[in-house]
């Protein structure tokens, strides 16, 4: 996939995505249950073509890196709490 059809797909969703948010704050000021069903049929939809992934994707990377970084450091205390290192002291 370009990143013109990625652009598209994005905007696409986004749009699908503030109409439900509408829909939802629509149905929550006038008690109406059709509302309701259309937000969650929209939000099904999003998640069912992957959609999801496409709009929170700068999210997702920001994320994977914190957890990499933090699986680095939970290494790197392990081995020095195993290694008796801990306050420059030595384990005998």
């Amino acid at each position: 996939m370009n990143h013109s059809e990625n652009k598209k797909l994005k905007a696409k969703y986004l749009l699908i995505f503030m109409t439900a948010l509408m829909s939802f704050l629509l149905g929550l000021v006038t008690g109406k249950m059709i509302f309701d069903l259309f937000t969650t049929l929209a939000i099904g939809y999003i998640i069912l073509k992957k959609g999801d992934k496409l709009l929170l994707e700068e999210y997702y990377e920001r994320r994977r890196k914190k957890l990499e970084e933090l699986e680095i450091v939970r290494k790197a205390s392990r081995e020095v709490i195993q290694s008796g290192r801990l306050f420059g002291k030595e384990r005998k």
